[in-house]
């Protein structure tokens, strides 16, 4: 996965929440990236804690974006 240092960066640095990684070659990974229009990869997605979308970013973000 390229963009594999960069999410292993975002787990490091944004403790306020959860990364989840998602395959998007895998029918689940398809399903969900469907579900919420992935126009690329990469695509970040920060979700709040009722799961309405907050921001998007199709490059990876940059520490001083994160909440």
């Amino acid at each position: 996965m390229a963009a594999k240092p960069a999410v292993d960066g975002l787990e490091q640095h944004w403790t306020s929440g959860q990364v989840i990684r998602v395959d998007i070659l895998t029918p689940i990974g398809r399903a969900f990236a469907d579900k919420h229009q992935f126009v690329g990869t990469p695509t970040f997605v920060l979700f709040d804690s009722t799961g309405n979308e907050v921001k998007r970013w199709q490059q990876p973000p940059k520490i001083d974006e994160l909440p």
